[in-house]
C-alpha cells in the first residue's frame, strides 16, 4: 500500500515516567501541524494524557486510516522474557575482543531489551491492548488497534499498530561507526549511540561533548530519513540543540526516537527501502531494508530473516 490522502502516519515513543512523546504526519494538513497531536503527553497528566491521545486518534480514524509506529513491544515473547526477534538482533562479539573490551564496546551500540525488561509494556497495554497472548489484543485498551505485520492490512478507516525500534533503525541506516570500528580498537572513532539521558542542563566539558555527539548524530539521522514533507515538524528547539531554560523540558533522544518511528512508518507505506522484519511469533521491528545497509547491519537483518 502506498501512503495516500487518508494515511496519518503517527510515531510513538512511550514512557511510563515521562509520558507520549508523538509526531504525526497527515498529508491533508497543507500546515504540517502534527496532525494535531500535542508533542508531548506528560506522564504527570497520568490516565488523562492517554485519553486525550486516544481520543485525537479516534477522531481521526473516522475518515482516515492511521498507522501508528510504537516504540515498545507489540508481541509477546513465548518464554514469558525475551523474543526470538530480539536475541537475533543483538550485536554480536568479534572474536578479536575480549569479554572485558565487548562489555566496553557494546555499551555504544543500540540496546536491544527482552521484551519482559522493558517497563512500557504497561502503559502500551492501556492504550493498544497489546502485547497480549497469541497476538490477541486485550480488552479495555483506549484504542482499537489490529497488529499488523504487512502494509496490504492496511484498510481505510480504521486504526493500526506496528513495532519499531527507532534506535536499532539510526544504527543500521547510518551503517558507521559500529562494530566495525570496534572491531579494529574497540573505541568509537565518532558519533556512537549512547544518545540517550543526554542534560540540557550542561555542568561541564563531558556534557558539551556528548551535547556536540547528540548534535552530529541528529544531523545525520535527519539528513538519512527525512521526507521533504514531514521535515518541517521536527521542533526547532531540538534540531538546533538549543540549551536555554525554557527548552529543558524535553528530552531531546525522545524526540528523535518519535521523529524516526513517525519516518519508518512512512517510508514503509510507500515501499522505500524500509520493511518489517519478523513476524507475529518471534516478534518485529521497522528497519531500513537490507539492501540499505552495511556490514555488520546486513548480517543483523540476515540473522533476523533466519528462520
Amino acid at each position: 500500500m502506498l501512503l495516500n490522502n487518508s494515511t496519518v502516519v503517527v510515531g510513538v515513543d512511550p514512557a511510563p515516567s515521562k509520558g507520549l512523546c508523538v509526531y504525526a504526519y497527515n498529508p491533508q494538513d497543507a500546515s504540517n501541524t502534527n496532525a494535531g497531536f500535542d508533542r508531548h503527553y506528560k506522564a504527570t497528566c497520568g490516565a488523562l494524557a492517554l485519553r486525550e491521545f486516544s481520543q485525537k486518534v479516534n477522531e481521526l480514524a473516522e475518515a482516515h486510516s492511521v498507522l501508528i509506529c510504537w516504540d515498545a513491544p507489540l508481541t509477546m515473547p513465548a518464554n514469558f522474557n525475551e523474543r526470538e526477534i530480539e536475541r537475533k538482533a543483538k550485536p554480536k562479539k568479534p572474536d578479536k575482543m575480549n569479554k572485558d573490551e565487548w562489555a566496553s564496546a557494546k555499551r555504544n551500540l543500540a540496546s536491544v531489551l527482552p521484551a519482559a525488561g522493558c517497563s512500557h509494556w504497561v502503559i502500551t497495554q492501556k492504550v493498544l491492548g497489546f502485547p497480549g497472548f497469541d497476538n490477541k489484543q486485550l480488552g479495555n485498551a483506549l484504542l482499537n488497534a489490529k497488529l499488523i505485520f504487512d502494509t496490504s492490512e492496511i484498510k481505510s478507516p480504521g486504526i493500526f499498530a506496528t513495532e519499531v525500534h527507532p534506535a536499532l533503525a539510526i544504527q543500521i541506516a547510518l551503517g558507521q561507526d559500529t562494530i566495525d570500528e570496534l572491531d579494529k580498537g574497540g573505541k568509537l572513532s565518532g558519533t556512537g549511540w549512547s544518545y540517550k539521558g543526554v542534560e540540557w542542563n550542561l555542568k561541564g566539558p563531558s556534557d558539551h561533548s556528548k551535547c556536540q555527539q547528540f548534535q552530529d548524530l541528529l544531523n545525520r539521522v535527519i539528513a538519512k530519513f527525512k521526507r521533504d514533507e514531514a521535515l518541517a515538524v521536527f521542533p526547532k528547539e531540538v534540531k538546533e540543540w538549543r540549551k536555554s531554560e525554557e527548552h529543558r523540558e524535553l528530552d531531546p533522544s525522545d524526540h528523535l526516537d518519535a521523529w524516526v518511528a513517525m519516518q519508518l512508518g512512512m517510508l514503509w507505506l510507500k515501499g522505500e527501502n524500509v520493511k518489517c522484519y519478523g513476524n507475529p511469533k518471534i516478534g518485529s521491528f521497522l528497519l531500513p531494508s537490507k539492501e540499505t545497509a552495511a556490514g555488520t547491519e546486513q548480517d543483523i537483518l540476515t540473522n533476523i530473516e533466519r528462520q
